[in-house]
Formats: C-alpha cells, sequence, structure tokens
C-alpha cells in the first residue's frame, strides 16, 4: 500500500521565540494539513533540506542568505520586516514578488493572518488534497432553519457547533448574511477580517482541486468550532443555485478532514426546501409564541407537498430555554451555560435512544 506523504511546512527565524512560538500555534491548530519544523539558523534548515522535501518554506528576512534562497522548495515565502509590506489580498502578495518568485508576508501579524496568505499562495499552485480527508470515515451535513426567524437561533447554531466540535472536526457555515454571526463574535471578543461564505462559492467555481488550501486560509475559529464569516449582503447569495451550494457542500465532503458541516439556511437561499432535503439532520429553533407555532405549522405543510420527511431523528423542533436561564454574557451562554445545555441535553437524549444519523 502505498504510504501518501505529509508535506512539509519549514519556518525559519534568527529570532528563537518568534520560530518556537510560531510553530507552537501551527501544532496547537486543528486541520493543518502539514508536518512543521522549525529553524533558528541557515545552516540547520539548509542541513534539513539535503535529507527532506521541503513543500512551504517561510523565511525571516535576515535568515535569508544565498544558500537559503538556492535551496529547492516547492514555495517559497519571505516573512518580511519591512513596514512597506502592509498585509494584503493574494493579488497584493503577487505584486510584491520579487526575482527569486519568493513572495513577501508581513512578518509581525496574527499568526491566523499569515497562515491565510499562506494558505492562498499554496491553494493557487498546488494540486494535491487534503491527505487527512483519505481517511474519513463519514461525513454528515447537520442543518438549521428557522420557519418564525428567531434571532436566537446564531446562539442555538454557536452551541450546537461548539457541543460537537468536542469530539469531531465540525465546519460552521452560516447562510443567513442578516444573522448577526460577526457582531456576536465581536462582542465575544474574536475581530478578525476575513472573506465570507461566498468568497469561498467563488473560489469552488474554479473547480481545481485546492479547495481544502483555500479553506483552511479563511477559517475563524470560535474555542473548537471552525466557522466561515457570513456574506455580507443578501445579493451575494441569490444567485447562487441548487447544484452550486451542492457541488460546494460536496468538495467540503471529499476533500477536507471534516466530519460535520454545520449550516445554517437563511431565507434568501434559491430552492430552499431542495437544500434542507440534502441535510443528514434538521434544526428548527421556534419561538415559544402563537405566531411562531403557525409558522411551523406552515413550514411541516410545505415539507409534505414537496416530498420532505417528518420523521425523527432527522427533523428537531428546538425550543428555545427560559428567558431567565440565559446570561448576559454570551461567550458563556452557549459555551456552559443555557444553551449549551440545551444542547447537551438534546444530544444526550438522542445518544441514549440508540438512532443514527443518515450521512450526507
Amino acid at each position: 500500500m502505498r504510504v501518501c506523504r505529509r508535506a512539509v511546512l519549514a519556518v525559519c527565524d534568527v529570532e528563537e521565540a518568534y520560530a518556537r512560538n510560531f510553530m507552537e500555534y501551527l501544532n496547537q491548530r486543528k486541520g493543518i494539513p502539514f508536518e512543521i519544523h522549525a529553524f533558528t539558523s541557515a545552516e540547520t534548515l539548509c542541513a534539513f533540506a539535503a535529507e527532506r522535501q521541503i513543500d512551504i518554506l517561510l523565511v525571516s528576512e535576515r535568515a535569508m542568505t544565498e544558500k537559503v534562497r538556492q535551496l529547492s522548495v516547492g514555495k517559497r515565502m519571505m516573512l518580511s520586516e519591512g513596514l512597506s509590506e502592509i498585509p494584503g489580498e493574494i493579488s497584493d502578495l503577487e505584486e510584491t514578488k520579487e526575482e527569486d518568485d519568493c513572495a513577501k508576508v508581513f512578518k509581525y501579524q496574527p499568526a491566523s493572518q499569515i497562515i491565510r496568505e499562506v494558505m492562498d499562495c499554496y491553494a493557487a499552485e498546488q494540486s494535491a488534497l487534503n491527505p487527512a480527508a483519505r481517511g474519513k470515515k463519514e461525513f454528515r451535513l447537520s442543518g438549521v432553519y428557522s420557519p418564525s426567524g428567531c434571532s436566537w437561533k446564531i446562539l442555538f447554531d454557536l452551541a450546537l457547533g461548539g457541543y460537537l466540535a468536542r469530539s469531531e472536526r465540525v465546519l460552521y457555515l452560516n447562510l443567513d448574511p442578516l444573522s448577526g454571526l460577526e457582531e456576536a463574535a465581536e462582542s465575544m471578543g474574536v475581530r478578525i477580517p476575513g472573506r465570507t461564505v461566498s468568497d469561498l462559492v467563488y473560489f469552488s467555481r474554479r473547480k481545481n482541486g485546492h479547495l481544502f488550501y483555500f479553506l483552511e486560509g479563511m477559517v475563524q475559529t470560535f474555542g473548537n468550532l471552525d466557522y466561515i464569516l457570513p456574506a455580507s449582503f443578501p445579493e451575494d447569495l441569490r444567485d447562487i443555485g441548487v447544484e452550486e451550494w451542492k457541488t460546494l457542500f460536496c468538495s467540503i465532503r471529499d476533500h477536507t478532514d471534516y466530519s460535520v458541516l454545520l449550516a445554517d439556511f437563511g431565507d434568501c437561499l434559491e430552492s430552499l426546501p431542495d437544500l434542507l432535503k440534502e441535510c443528514s439532520e434538521l434544526y428548527l429553533p421556534v419561538g415559544s409564541d402563537r405566531e411562531s407555532g403557525f409558522r411551523l405549522a406552515h413550514f411541516q405543510k410545505l415539507l409534505k407537498r414537496t416530498g420532505m420527511r417528518e420523521d425523527e431523528p432527522w427533523m428537531h423542533v428546538i425550543a428555545p430555554p427560559s428567558p431567565d436561564e440565559v446570561q448576559e454574557d454570551l461567550a458563556f451562554t452557549v459555551t456552559q451555560g443555557a444553551f449549551y445545555r440545551l444542547v447537551r441535553e438534546m444530544e444526550h437524549e438522542r445518544e441514549s435512544s440508540g438512532k443514527t444519523i443518515p450521512v450526507f
């Protein structure tokens, strides 16, 4: 049996603390498809390169010697300390390439942003798929849709995603541009501008097999939960057809090591019932008021008209916790508080029932 070689990412910086801390960050981050090595001198790097193939080399300006410049590596990127290299998009990186085809990445920025730029460059040039995806046994698409337009469904999403992410690799896509996800993240101290779901769809249209590396470069994290920022405007998603969404979901299934895709479906999507039918399971957050009950009943009629099943365990109607139980601290609410307890009890009940969830 042929063993797939794991790609190697090497970091070389004469600042020992920087190289060590950057390597520790990469090793702690789930899903990085590279074997990580850090070096603090050109000599040790060159000795390693003589024995092993390096797929990506991040090297600081002060460590960029002539011997390092002549190394045969897959992709060389310079960790620049100059004030002129401001973090930007991949097009900006391409414009800053020097004669030796070495793209520049601003060194003193968050490690997460450096990885985004590195993955962008790597995705643009490599054809390898994520090796970890080959050993994945199953994948499920967990959908969330609120017939009554619950304002608290974002709290349920984060609690559910965080709970599942304790033991599985979970990617959360919010397909409701008015969900408030970005604002909720900011209120919990997570403020990292980045690409959105619409950018992910645009990249997947290119069908060049590099989705995993592009995706790894754009994910945000909340605890163990990976997520993509929602589209900025509803118009960004209205022209995306059902088949295109299905293709994206299948690409995430086939080309990444995520085992759960948690998707929150908004009302602006084309042919929503056709998308919901693809879900392995569907969560329906509804309000406790009478009007919300009316809208749920109407939605259930729609399910029957479109031939969708209503049986358990596929569909779960979710009622909100008591307002008295919801804490003002949003992070606590979704990681330990009322919504987390709601999800935990729901999942424990399902696990004890012995019912299985269909795979996507």
